[in-house]
């Protein structure tokens, strides 16, 4: 596509429409791959029968411990062809690895004349992906995923579904822009107010804000910081203003967090470095958030897990 020239998107309930193409809306599509691939059968070999947006019938396997699905299955559940997904696969192949991405099994029918299962393939190895698999599979099919922290999200999403970890709450993807990214969105045409009623000034904040609340911490927003008068004398602060971090971490002594909301900003950025220094000198724990991982929710909340010692 030439630039400058728009794609028209068409928002319905399922699908999505680009040009004359319609394909799974990845919002709604997204969820749907993370909660039926979370019904592995029990046994080795066993199989669950799982719908695609178009009702019709695919199989779900256990193979090597692996919830897993034939190439065959695969192409009516993302609703691809099988040439797009098999010439997907071949040409980005050194990008999975093979036995947790994907992986062969042969004389695969006989397996499924056991499980009375109509084979489909007319090959004697049979190629499956896993979750893992599919979901970096999907990157290379569809347009819009975002990729600066896809790859990162698609591990911890598996992480946290084979630890049994992940609840549906935690995974939220919506269409920004046409781009394809797990996070939560407030209206950026509505003042920013987190669940616990507090009024922040961005987006980033809020949903900092949220996960805060949700792993029960005690926090205050906007607390002000008094420096000592050698400190304001050392690094020049002869504001009447206290400096007032995003959040004040109340159950851990002399701890707060910075979201550093603004990038290629060169003032800023000074005022950032002249920030840190001054809580260096207070010997304020400070924990630090860019803009990029306020995009990923569930790796965020990891990392305030982290650098909090919440247990969970």
């Amino acid at each position: 596509m030439s630039k400058g020239r728009k794609k028209k998107l068409e928002l319905g309930e399922i699908t999505v429409k680009i040009g004359k193409h319609t394909f799974p809306r990845l919002d709604k599509f997204f969820p749907k791959i993370i909660k039926d691939f979370s019904q592995k059968p029990d046994e080795e070999f066993g199989k669950t029968q799982i719908s695609t947006f178009n009702d019709k019938q695919v199989y779900l396997w256990n193979i090597n411990n692996k919830a897993c699905m034939s190439i065959e299955d695969v192409c009516f559940y993302i609703e691809a062809k099988y040439k797009t997904v098999h010439q997907a696969f071949s040409r980005h192949k050194s990008k999975l690895i093979e036995n947790k991405d994907y992986f062969y099994i042969k004389d695969f029918e006989k397996i499924c004349i056991l499980q009375n299962v109509e084979y489909k393939s007319k090959t004697r190895k049979l190629l499956f992906f896993t979750l893992h698999g599919l979901l970096i599979l999907l990157k290379f099919i569809h347009v819009g995923l975002a990729d600066e922290f896809y790859l990162m999200w698609v591990d911890l999403v598996c992480e946290l579904i084979e630890t049994k970890q992940l609840t549906s709450g935690e995974l939220f993807l919506v269409d920004k822009r046409q781009k394809i990214i797990p996070q939560i969105l407030g209206d950026p045409k509505k003042n920013w107010v987190d669940n616990a009623g507090n009024r922040l000034l961005s987006r980033g904040e809020m949903i900092i804000s949220n996960i805060l609340f949700e792993l029960k911490v005690q926090f205050q927003i906007y607390s002000p910081i008094w420096p000592l008068k050698e400190i304001m004398k050392k690094y020049n602060y002869y504001s009447k203003n206290p400096l007032q971090p995003d959040f004040l971490v109340k159950t851990i002594p002399k701890t707060i967090i910075e979201y550093w909301g603004r990038e290629n900003d060169s003032n800023y950025d000074s005022h950032r470095i002249w920030k840190t220094k001054i809580y260096n000198e207070l010997k304020i724990k400070l924990i630090e958030i860019e803009p990029h991982e306020v995009q990923n929710i569930p790796i965020l909340k990891q990392k305030l897990i982290k650098e909090l010692k919440i247990e969970v």
